[in-house]
């Protein structure tokens, strides 16, 4: 019986829409009597179901069949058995492509009432391509868990090992029997402090990424890396993955590395004085904390500064000199100013080197302070050069010699008394030069006591180079290094003037009676007899400066050698006066004027910088005054100078000298000069200020201080003062 497509009720097409695939309904013959909208719609979609109504199914399936299709024949088969009523129903797989793309579908036939039959069709290609997938996903798993470089245990949260990769029973030392029969137990320590921490936080999170302890098999700790997770498998079970690597050797060489790092930090932080990293390009990488703690610096500051920014202006050209000659050459040295973070400038002995590391060039440095070793440097140039200045121009004659009694050097005084040039002596003995054989012994003893620590003094007398028998007072003096003698200073004092005076004192004496008779020749020689007085007591007092110049330039002490040096201006400036006297031949007045010109060449020698000789101005009007007055006067002028200077020996000095009939004026006065202090000090204790009291209440004079000018003024009245010398006749 053939079913026609009148007899479809419209219900039964009603029924057929409903259907989510693909349906048709067949005739006996194959022919397709009606189909769903869902069939139409697909009938450009593989051999099965690219037939429209009225097409016979059979037909359209034997062209795919002659092609090779053997989904084709068993869809063929199976439809004809249905409509034969051989079976009750037909099920296949199928598969078709479409523009290149596999897909499947699920063919279900059916009897359709008493000779017909219903074709379903359902697209499966996403299932099937599903199952694929995990097939695929299933083997690539298992080919990550059996070559997998770490090692993987799969287990139970209570321990039991259900299966383990050949990287973890590598690492581990055991079989997979061995690690399914001990379990976890039998692989860690659970009492372990890192392997309950790790416990704990997976059995809170469920997971766990951080370092448990394993054990070998050997009894060996093994320090792994572990990535750790419980999941509820498809038996609603819990199941634990736990992925490790061994990372006993990294550990191993992160604490060498650490240790080396320490270390090196330690080592960096021992480093006298500063040290620095920088890159090619200057910016600094890495310095220690002296470098902060030196220079006042933070970490922002340094950051942020290059290395030419730490150094006074002038000296910034250098530096970046020096740091292109580290990068050519590898090394470079120099000394440099730096300026701290609260502007202070320190002198600094910078070495740096440079090296490469992986492709990139390095600058390593360190800085000494040296700013004690310059100003100590400096300081000794400046009181070597007082010194040579003390020793050329001091009034007698200064020889220095070795152990060999050779002469090392000599001073303007020795070659003016005996005749010779530097260059006649140095290197020669200096008794060889200035003895005979009569006094050769002698002068060989005063050399050797005094290389044996002793000062002596003694007259005698020396020959010139021209043979001239010259009468000395010769003075040794011994100079001390490290507690040995290194060398001896030999001093001469001229002793002519006062032989011959001797010799006239001598002769006026034989002839007392003669001279009772010239009352005016006898009071001449009275006269040459205090001038010889002046002239013996000016001499002792210069060799008293001699031996201060002496003592000066062994003195470390700038306390004592300040001291000394006012002592020594003191004996310069009596000094002087009792010179002035014994040059004018007059024995109770001196040109006060001419004293204090002769009086300031002496400066340099008292110590004062010879800036301030350059800027000293010196106005003096024509002042005769009384010997008795001028000693206290010139000793005031001395000690004003000391005390107003400022105590860097620099500043600009005025000089002026006035007098009248009855009144002598001294005012000393410059920009720099400390008056305020003078000011407050001059009613005190302190022994200079009390010396210009003094002496000024001899004067019978008065002092006034303008501390706005800047000036200082001694007023007292011109008299004959009663005294050792004085003028009048009693």
């Amino acid at each position: 019986m053939s079913i026609k497509e009148a007899e479809i009720s419209s219900t039964q097409l009603s029924l057929l829409e409903t259907f989510p695939s693909a349906a048709a309904i067949l005739n006996n013959s194959g022919d397709i009597i009606i189909a769903n909208t869902e069939w139409e719609q697909k009938s450009t979609t593989g051999f099965f179901i690219d037939t429209p109504i009225g097409r016979n199914f059979f037909e359209h399936c034997s062209q795919a069949v002659e092609a090779g299709s053997d989904d084709a024949l068993m869809l063929v088969i199976g439809l004809r058995r249905v409509l034969d009523r051989e079976t009750t129903s037909f099920q296949s797989t199928c598969s078709a492509r479409n523009q290149h793309k596999g897909e499947w579908y699920r063919v279900n036939i059916k009897p359709y009432e008493e000779s017909g039959a219903i074709l379903f069709i359902e697209d499966i290609t996403e299932s099937i391509s599903a199952v694929h997938d995990l097939r695929d996903s299933q083997e690539k798993y298992r080919q990550q868990f059996d070559y997998s470089i770490n090692g993987i245990i799969i287990g139970t949260p209570e321990g039991k090992v259900l299966d383990a990769n050949p990287a973890a029973c590598k690492i581990l030392g055991y079989t997979l029997q061995e690690l399914k029969e001990g379990g976890r137990r039998l692989i860690m320590n659970e009492d372990d402090p890192i392997n309950k921490k790790a416990s704990k936080e997976r059995e809170k999170k469920s997971v766990f990424v951080g370092e448990k302890k394993y054990l070998h098999k050997s009894g060996k700790e093994i320090s792994a890396m572990v990535s750790s997770v419980i999941y509820r498998d498809k038996d609603r079970g819990l199941t634990t993955i736990n992925s490790f690597w061994d990372v006993t050797r990294e550990k191993k060489i992160q604490k060498k590395l650490e240790n080396e790092q320490k270390f090196t930090r330690t080592a960096i932080a021992s480093i006298p004085g500063t040290f620095y990293v920088l890159d090619a390009e200057g910016a600094f990488l890495d310095w220690n904390e002296a470098f902060q703690e030196e220079l006042g610096y933070d970490r922002e500051d340094m950051l942020q500064m290059k290395p030419t920014d730490f150094f006074v202006e002038d000296d910034r050209e250098l530096i970046r000199q020096k740091l292109e000659e580290v990068v050519e050459k590898g090394r470079a040295e120099t000394v440099g100013r730096v300026v701290t973070k609260l502007g202070a400038v320190r002198h600094h002995k910078l070495n740096v080197r440079s090296f490469t590391n992986d492709n990139a060039t390095y600058i390593v440095g360190t800085g000494m302070d040296i700013t004690e070793l310059v100003e100590t440097k400096t300081a000794n140039n400046r009181h070597y050069e007082l010194m040579s200045q003390l020793f050329e121009n001091a009034p007698l004659g200064i020889v220095m010699i070795d152990h060999n009694n050779q002469i090392s050097r000599v001073n303007n005084g020795f070659k003016e008394l005996f005749g010779y040039t530097s260059e006649d002596v140095i290197g020669l003995n200096v008794n060889d030069l200035v003895t005979t054989d009569e006094i050769r012994e002698e002068a060989d003893n005063i050399s050797k006591e005094a290389f044996s620590g002793t000062i002596s003094q003694m007259e005698s007398y020396r020959y010139t180079k021209s043979g001239k028998k010259v009468p000395v007072l010769i003075s040794s003096v011994p100079v001390s290094t490290g507690g040995e003698v290194t060398a001896v200073y030999g001093i001469y004092a001229d002793l002519t003037p006062q032989k011959e005076l001797e010799k006239q004192i001598t002769n006026l004496l034989s002839s007392e009676r003669e001279a009772r008779q010239k009352a005016q020749k006898s009071l001449k020689e009275k006269e040459i007899l205090l001038q010889e007085v002046h002239h013996r007591v000016k001499n002792n007092l210069a060799v008293m400066a001699g031996l201060l110049d002496l003592q000066l330039l062994e003195e470390d002490d700038q306390v004592v050698f300040k001291k000394l040096s006012e002592v020594q201006s003191r004996i310069f400036s009596i000094a002087k006066i009792h010179e002035t006297l014994y040059q004018e031949k007059n024995m109770v007045h001196i040109r006060f004027n001419r004293y204090l010109k002769s009086f300031i060449k002496f400066l340099p020698q008292q110590g004062f910088n010879n800036e301030i000789i350059s800027k000293l101005n010196v106005n003096c009007e024509e002042t005769t005054l009384n010997l008795n007055q001028a000693v206290p006067a010139g000793l005031i002028i001395n000690e004003l100078i000391n005390v107003l200077l400022p105590d860097s020996g620099n500043g600009a000095l005025v000089l002026d000298l006035s007098s009248d009939n009855d009144t002598v004026l001294i005012q000393l006065s410059g920009e720099d000069l400390k008056t305020q202090k003078f000011s407050d000090n001059i009613d005190s204790e302190q022994f200079q200020y009390k010396l210009v009291s003094i002496l000024a209440s001899q004067l019978h004079g008065k002092i006034e201080v303008d501390t706005e000018k800047k000036c200082v003024s001694v007023q007292f009245s011109r008299n004959e003062m009663k005294g050792s010398s004085n003028a009048f006749l009693h």
